[in-house]
C-alpha cells in the first residue's frame, strides 16, 4: 500500500506518488490559481515538500488522494491574488473563470473541472453540503454575469 510505504519514508513511494497524483494536483492548482503556471508549480511542490517532511501526518486522514487535494486547495488559497487576466489566453471561459473571486473559483474548479461531487467539496473545504451548494449557486451567477457582460 502506497500510504504505508510513504509513512515509512520509502523513496520509491514518493516517486510513485508523483507519478500517480502529480499531474492531477498540478492541473488543480493551475486552475485554482487562475492559470498561472509558476504559482501552480510552487503550490504542488509545497504539498510534496510537506509530505516528505512529515509523511506520518497523512495517517490521521487515511485517504491519501483526499489529503493531497485538500492540501493543494489550501496552498493556492494562501497564495491567490487577483491577478489581471492573462493576455495570451484567448479562451473565453477560462478568462471568465479567472475573473472570479478565489472563493467562487475554487468551487467552480472543483465541481466542474475536477468533477467532484458536492459532498467531497464540502469535506475538502470543511463546509456543509448546503454551504457548498450556496457557494456554487453564487459562483455560477457571477460567472454568468461575467460571460454575458
Amino acid at each position: 500500500m502506497l500510504l504505508a510505504r510513504l509513512r515509512q519514508g520509502e523513496r520509491s513511494a514518493f516517486a510513485e506518488l508523483n507519478r500517480r497524483y502529480g499531474s492531477r494536483l498540478l492541473r488543480l492548482a493551475h486552475r485554482l490559481l487562475g492559470y498561472r503556471d509558476e504559482a501552480a508549480q510552487d503550490a504542488v511542490q509545497d504539498v510534496f515538500a510537506r509530505l516528505l517532511s512529515r509523511p506520518v501526518a497523512i495517517a490521521a486522514s487515511g485517504d491519501l488522494e483526499k489529503w493531497l487535494v485538500t492540501v493543494v486547495v489550501n496552498a493556492p488559497a494562501k497564495t491567490q491574488t487577483s491577478a489581471p487576466a492573462d493576455v495570451e489566453t484567448h479562451e473565453f471561459v477560462r478568462h471568465a473563470v479567472r475573473q472570479l473571486p478565489p472563493r467562487d473559483r475554487e468551487v467552480i474548479v472543483l465541481h466542474y473541472l475536477e468533477e467532484m461531487p458536492v459532498e467531497q467539496i464540502g469535506v475538502i473545504l470543511k463546509l456543509k453540503r448546503n454551504a457548498v451548494e450556496v457557494r456554487l449557486h453564487r459562483a455560477r451567477q457571477r460567472l454568468k454575469e461575467i460571460l454575458t457582460a
